[in-house]
């Protein structure tokens, strides 16, 4: 909720470390606004034994380059645990 309230015009989301589980959730559709880009980090998606990130139409897997990418092209990040 608190994440949500923050988001912005042109904001994303990245799925880190042990945050990749929301996937697994069935509501996951009702989680993110469907004009937010979500993406999760392919190795921890793997480390946590969900699968390949084709099993998750609509997040977009990222590597180490594409989080690099991502934090870049963003001027600021906010992170919650």
């Amino acid at each position: 909720d608190e994440c949500m309230a923050c988001m912005g015009a042109n904001d994303s989301i990245v799925l880190l470390d042990t945050a990749v589980n929301l996937l697994a959730r069935p509501d996951l559709a009702t989680w993110f606004p469907a004009d937010v880009p979500v993406y999760c980090h392919e190795a921890d998606l793997l480390a946590q034994g969900l699968g390949q990130p084709a099993n998750f139409p609509g997040i977009a897997p990222v590597d180490d380059m594409g989080l690099i990418r991502l934090v870049c092209q963003h001027g600021h990040c906010l992170s919650w645990k």
